[in-house]
Formats: C-alpha cells, sequence, structure tokens
C-alpha cells in the first residue's frame, strides 16, 4: 500500500511489493522508492483480516486498477459488476491523479482530459483536491529529474484552459441527484464530522488540524432543507496577511440565484448569515466564492487558498 500511495517502502518491513498486482502503467508513472528505515522499530499488533474484509479489499484494488483484472482467486466474484465511483474517494482520487500525469508526461492532453472530465462528473467531491494532486506530482518529478525541457510541457496551459472550464460541472454535478448523493443534514460541521457524506462539493481541500477545511476561491455544499426554514449560516477563519492587510470580499449564494456579499475585515474567526429565500425543494446548494485567494509563501504548498471553513447551516 505504501508504494500505491507513492510512499518509499522501508526495508525492514515484511514482505515485498509484488510488481506482478500493479498495472505496468501505473508502475511506469510511479516508480517504486526505498529507504532503508522510518526510524521506528517495526512491530505487528494486527489479525489477519477476516475474509470478508479480505474481499472488500481486493474488490476495491481490482475495480481501481492496481489489480490486474485476469488474476483469479476465491475473492474475484462479483468485481466485475464493482462500481468504480462508490469506492473510497482517497482511493478513486489516487487512481485518477496517477492516470492524468501519466498522460500528461506523455503529452496526451485529450485522454488527460477525458479523465478529468468524467472526475468533474461522477466525483465532484474530489474535483479540486484532484487537480493539486496533479499537480503536486508534476511539480514534483520536475524537481527531482533535472532534464532538457520541463516534463509535462503544457502543464500550466493545460490546467488554466480546462481546470476553470470544469468547476462549474464539479459543482452542479453536486446538486443533480438528492437521491442519489444521500443529503439528509441541513448542517455541515467539519470538526465535529457533522452531514459530511456526499454532502462536500468541489472546491474544499482534505482535512486538516482538528477536522476544519481550507477551501479554494470557490466552494460548494449542498444541504437538506430543515422545516420551515428561514436562514442560512456560515462560519470560518481567515487570516488577512494572506491579503496583505487587505480585506476580503466573499460571497455566498443560494441555489446558483440569490447572492448576498460580505466584506471581512479583521482577522480571526468570521460569521456569515442570511436570510434563506424560499426554496421549493428538499435541498438547497450553497456557494462561497471569495474575491481572491493566496499560495502560502515559504513553504511546497502550491494550493490556491481562501479561508477556512468550519460550518455551514440551513436553519
Amino acid at each position: 500500500m505504501m508504494a500505491l500511495m507513492g510512499q518509499p517502502v522501508a526495508s525492514d518491513l515484511p514482505g515485498e511489493v509484488d510488481l506482478r498486482l500493479i498495472a505496468p502503467e501505473f508502475l511506469e508513472a510511479h516508480p517504486i522508492q526505498q529507504i532503508a528505515n522510518y526510524g521506528t522499530e517495526w512491530r505487528s499488533n494486527v489479525s489477519s483480516l477476516d475474509q470478508e474484509a479480505q474481499r472488500s479489499t481486493l474488490q476495491n484494488l481490482k475495480a481501481l486498477g492496481y489489480i490486474d483484472s485476469d488474476i483469479g482467486g476465491v475473492y474475484a466474484e462479483g468485481v466485475a459488476d464493482y462500481d468504480f465511483w462508490a469506492a473510497d474517494p482517497s482511493l478513486i482520487r489516487t487512481n485518477l491523479h496517477g492516470e492524468i500525469v501519466y498522460y500528461l508526461l506523455r503529452e496526451d492532453e485529450e485522454k488527460a482530459l477525458a479523465v478529468l472530465e468524467e472526475a468533474a462528473s461522477e466525483a465532484p467531491e474530489i474535483f479540486e483536491s484532484l487537480l493539486g494532486q496533479v499537480r503536486g506530482k508534476v511539480n514534483g518529478i520536475r524537481a527531482e529529474h533535472v532534464m532538457e525541457g520541463l516534463a509535462a510541457p503544457g502543464f500550466e496551459e493545460f490546467m488554466e484552459t480546462h481546470a476553470p472550464k470544469l468547476r462549474p460541472t464539479a459543482l452542479s454535478s453536486r446538486s443533480q441527484s438528492p437521491a442519489e448523493r444521500n443529503v439528509q443534514s441541513s448542517v455541515i460541521d467539519f470538526q465535529k464530522k457533522i452531514g459530511l457524506t456526499n454532502q462536500v462539493g468541489a472546491g474544499f481541500y482534505a482535512p486538516e488540524g482538528e477536522g476544519w477545511r481550507w477551501m479554494s476561491r470557490r466552494a460548494a455544499v449542498t444541504l437538506a432543507v430543515p422545516p420551515a426554514p428561514s436562514r442560512w449560516l456560515v462560519q470560518g477563519w481567515v487570516d488577512l496577511d494572506n491579503y496583505d492587510g487587505q480585506p476580503l470580499g466573499i460571497d455566498v449564494i443560494i441555489d446558483g440565484q440569490f447572492r448576498q456579499s460580505f466584506t471581512i475585515s479583521e482577522s480571526g474567526s468570521f460569521g456569515l448569515e442570511g436570510k434563506l429565500e424560499s426554496v421549493s425543494e428538499s435541498q438547497v446548494l450553497i456557494e462561497i466564492q471569495c474575491d481572491r485567494s493566496f499560495t502560502p509563501v515559504g513553504s511546497t504548498d502550491i494550493r490556491k487558498l481562501c479561508a477556512v471553513i468550519r460550518r455551514v447551516e440551513v436553519m
């Protein structure tokens, strides 16, 4: 698993990477790296997995293309009908980012775009983090391998051209099917882990710290509408030093129609609140849009960040 996640494999760990089980294309794009150890003594305290857990793990790996499809065995049953897009989001993202990077390194932008388009439609909740992972991997390859000309020479143009066009697709995909998206909660609280399943749309990065999340310049959530709703609430945090001390403008857009504009003039926690206009559906799409974003200075973090979001609610 460490090899599949792009991490060096420690020599003191039991076992070895079975290259027969990994697609050649994936290996070519992600060569196996090794280190002596991670500075700690490895000790197993995990008993063997039960049969059902083994079956589930194997199905995930096969459906994502990590294991060749012609490998048989008692756990192969049902894999052909396995839903790729229902797998764990982190595994989906890992598989897609490797595929996109592979095509970009070969300057096959048509295939890279096809994968990105499908991700925007089928897995919009991981779209922004997928873009960040692709960008990080390409830049990492460029930094590690000094060569004449850049790896993936058309990468910047590809991202600048296609990413903005696909973001609306990812955002709208979050609201197309409330039944399929399992929209049940009228509140999303990242720190308390309330209402997260299938309701967090594009624009949010992975959880950090106590569970809060950075958002990019634009992000969205889908909430269930409670009985007699009247107001919406967005709570977060911002450091205006990231914007040279200047105020930050934030718009909140309800169902793509009703927009309210706010100005954050002080660093720290903030709360935005507004009247909820009449809604006729059982769900509501809340989009949060900043007037600008920033990239952290003095680090390898290349994400475009706006603010930390802690809670979004309809009440």
